[in-house]
């Protein structure tokens, strides 16, 4: 079963077990096991086998073993979106920044990609910017993407900045969304928020300027918007 959520976080448990047999002599079992989840949450249960020597008898075997249970939690990433600056000109560039943040205490392997797909006539302008070391993405006109197999660190997070522009004027609302099986986290209960931005493109055309001039009474010269 593929492991979701989770490739290297690893739970060891320690059982140590002590069996007393017949004529003084002790036997003894510890040992470290590793546990990889399947699933989050989960219940991993560990048990470890005293297995007799050869010519050893024990009148009771109900004891020769034990269980250890270990609960394994997680808690579900968040997502941040902002343009910087959030309002540009016809033409402009602002520069987008997504970012991925992770509470838990081990590292998130995204299972499929991220995508925002930016708003209808908004496009990058250039390649991604940065993005964290254990990330990679990708970009082209209308959307940007952290890439499947990218690891948000434990209690980390991995940002994408870029720079977008637009010649639309108006108001650009853009939503990115995840699921919680793009970071193996669909058995958490819950679901991942949205986030959310807007840029507003301004008309960059020139004021129209009237220079058209009045002789007032007197001699006197008026102008209205103009010089």
């Amino acid at each position: 079963m593929r492991v979701l959520g989770l490739r290297s976080k690893k739970k060891n448990m320690n059982i140590f077990k002590r069996l007393i047999i017949s004529g003084g002599l002790i036997l003894a079992s510890a040992f470290t096991h590793s546990v990889l989840a399947d699933d989050y949450p989960a219940t991993v249960d560990n048990t470890a086998t005293v297995t007799l020597p050869a010519g050893v008898s024990d009148s009771d075997l109900t004891n020769n073993s034990a269980t250890d249970s270990n609960n394994l939690s997680a808690s579900l990433p968040t997502l941040g979106k902002s343009f910087n600056a959030s309002s540009i000109l016809s033409g402009q560039t602002s520069l987008l920044t997504l970012t991925i943040t992770n509470p838990n205490a081990f590292p998130l392997t995204l299972q499929s990609a991220i995508t925002d797909t930016l708003p209808t006539n908004v496009t990058t302008s250039g390649a991604v910017i940065s993005v964290c070391a254990t990330a990679t993405a990708s970009s082209n006109a209308s959307s940007v993407t952290f890439d499947s197999g990218s690891v948000i660190p434990a209690s980390g997070s991995c940002s994408i900045t870029i720079n977008v522009s637009s010649s639309t004027v108006g108001s650009h609302l853009n939503t990115i969304s995840a699921t919680n099986a793009a970071f193996g986290l669909a058995n958490v209960a819950g679901s991942i928020s949205d986030a959310s931005d807007t840029l507003v493109v301004n008309n960059d055309a020139p004021v129209a300027v009237d220079d058209s001039a009045t002789v007032a009474e007197g001699g006197t010269v008026s102008t209205v918007n103009g010089a």
